[in-house]
């Protein structure tokens, strides 16, 4: 299933997997031009914010879905399943600082990660923290 974040495993039912590949969920095929007016426009349609809403999972509600879930949407649905481990992460996920992030991304070495690389990729994690939050 490429890049996805539930495991089934034989005789464990449906996990969630380990983290990994970020690179396209955090802008990796956009340009520069691109994620410099995203963070700067005024327009909503055009924002980091809508731009992490129309993102979409690589799973889908069932087998008859046509348009795959949004990330959220599958957050939601595998937490359905699983209440206790998306109460787990929802609660770390409170714990961890936005400055913590901002620290992270900074450590990426400038000669990988553009500057506006940096602030898009640091600006859709706290979008997507923001909307997870908003959940509980």
């Amino acid at each position: 299933m490429g890049n996805g974040m539930i495991l089934k495993a034989p005789g464990m039912g449906l996990r969630l997997a380990p983290t990994f590949d970020h690179a396209s969920s955090l802008g990796r095929n956009e340009t520069d031009a691109v994620r410099e007016e995203r963070l700067n426009t005024r327009d909503a349609g055009r924002s980091v914010a809508t731009y992490v809403c129309r993102a979409r999972s690589g799973l889908y509600k069932s087998q008859a879905s046509s348009k795959p879930l949004s990330t959220l949407d599958a957050f939601v649905n595998a937490g359905s399943m699983q209440t206790t481990a998306a109460s787990f992460w929802l609660e770390r996920l409170a714990r961890l600082a936005p400055s913590l992030l901002e620290s992270m991304v900074r450590e990426v070495p400038t000669e990988l990660l553009t500057e506006p690389a940096r602030n898009f990729a640091l600006q859709i994690m706290l979008e997507n923290r923001q909307r997870l939050l908003a959940l509980e």
